[in-house]
């Protein structure tokens, strides 16, 4: 029997047992990957060899924007896989038990980026604040670092997303899930310069400067890869500026639940990775700034 007619089996399956539409189609098209990639051969025939191969060619897999998969995405993606070849032998489609050779894949933990305070400083002063487009950029700049927005929730939102009235920005997150977070006054600032020099009362709030629709996320990521460029910086990608807000957010007194909220985040277990790094900041601070250790020696 094919993988593929196994897959189908499988896929009525999760309906039977009430699975969401949106998990169902998670799993058919993560195991539609892996069984493309043993070219769809009989289910009795896919090796432990096949299911480690395809681990490898996951983790060297170069993506359209030239980076490697997450290291999120390849366990995910091969846990799919590891699951398929489960219900193929529990379900006596396969004889061989395979997925009981399958080592856990060990997922690499990123490393959070905070930019220095020298640093925000010239990316913001790298922006001319009277023309549209350094205003544009300024507004997307601080909707990511004073208010922790993802750069697709920033390119995502329309002119009346943003209430001076009520001092809130309503952001439209992953699994159309929607969540108000405060207005700051960095933020007001330049939304009311932007909006008075392109006269935007309604619509997209980020539109592109050639073809005047709006704003993509790969927009804002190479506007920032120009300011990289510009003003050498080492590193500087979108998400290191919701980073930045997050652990600043903590180091300066702001409360993990508060942060939870405001950054969308379904868990405290979510929130919990910028804690770390905000008390490993907080420590280092005071070693530096220690009363005892700032005393001059006789």
């Amino acid at each position: 029997m094919k993988c593929s007619v196994v897959l189908d089996k499988f896929i009525i399956n999760q309906k039977v047992i009430g699975n969401t539409k949106e998990t169902i189609e998670y799993y058919k098209k993560r195991i539609g990957y892996f069984i493309n990639f043993v070219n769809d051969k009989d289910i009795n025939n896919v090796i432990i060899d096949d299911y480690n191969s395809y681990a490898i060619y996951l983790i060297n897999k170069i993506t359209d924007k030239g980076t490697n998969l997450s290291s999120a995405t390849v366990k995910t993606t091969l846990n799919a896989s590891k699951i398929f070849l489960k219900y193929a032998y529990d379900n006596k489609y396969m004889i061989n038990d395979v997925y009981k050779n399958i080592k856990p894949y060990k997922q690499v933990k990123k490393t959070i980026v905070v930019l220095s305070t020298e640093d925000i400083n010239k990316l913001l002063n790298s922006q001319n604040e009277f023309t549209v487009i350094g205003l544009r950029n300024l507004l997307a700049i601080s909707l990511m670092l004073d208010a922790g927005l993802r750069v697709s929730e920033v390119v995502n939102l329309n002119v009346e997303d943003i209430s001076k009235e009520l001092g809130v920005i309503k952001v439209f997150g992953k699994g159309k899930k929607e969540w108000l977070v405060p207005l700051t006054d960095s933020i007001i600032k330049y939304y009311d310069k932007y909006v008075f020099l392109t006269s935007l009362y309604s619509g997209a709030l980020f539109l592109d400067s050639d073809t005047g629709l709006r704003m993509s996320s790969s927009g804002i990521s190479q506007m920032l890869r120009r300011i990289k460029k510009e003003q050498h910086f080492n590193k500087l990608h979108p998400h290191y500026l919701r980073h930045t807000f997050a652990t600043l957010f903590l180091v300066n007194g702001g409360d993990p639940v508060h942060l939870q909220l405001i950054l969308g985040h379904t868990t405290l277990y979510m929130t919990e990775q910028y804690l770390h790094l905000a008390n490993q900041m907080t420590l280092q601070k005071q070693k530096k700034f220690s009363p005892l250790t700032n005393i001059k020696k006789p």
